[in-house]
């Protein structure tokens, strides 16, 4: 199974999992072996989306490449030789707060223009403080597709 957070070497146990509010060891391959009766290895899920895009998909055969996703957050991953590249910090969310607009908004965690502000709750939340009421972000989509200033 995937997850967005970290998981410790072992790839059974989840350190780290902000959308999960996870900031503690969590056993998640331990529980889901016991709950269901099967094997159960826990990975990153942009680590996932690589190796996935390695073997099946469009970057078959490079010998380097990266993985960029925006969504609730921001995930990266790169790849050599058709494997994910490992380092201390990686999956833990760390690329989404370098710094893009040093005039930006502040983001969750307080840093002014990092790349958070870039995401789904972080444009909603602007758009609904400009326009005065809560709009999530599809509102915001939908009124810039539309034009609305």
């Amino acid at each position: 199974m995937t997850i967005g957070g970290h998981v410790a070497d072992d790839d059974r146990t989840v350190t780290f999992a902000p959308f999960l509010r996870w900031d503690h060891d969590v056993p998640l391959g331990a529980m889901v072996s016991r709950a269901t009766g099967l094997p159960c290895g826990v990975y990153n899920d942009i680590d996932s989306l690589l190796v996935d895009a390695s073997w099946f998909g469009p970057d078959v055969g490079l010998e380097a490449f990266a993985v960029l996703t925006i969504g609730i957050g921001i995930g990266y991953s790169l790849a050599m030789r058709g494997r994910p590249v490992s380092y201390p910090d990686k999956s833990y969310g760390l690329l989404g707060h370098v710094l893009v607009d040093p005039e930006g908004p502040r983001c969750t965690a307080g840093h002014i223009g990092c790349a958070q502000c870039l995401t789904d709750d972080s444009l909603a939340a602007q758009y609904s403080q400009m326009m005065g009421r809560a709009c999530t972000f599809d509102d915001f989509a939908r009124d810039a597709q539309a034009g609305l200033p």
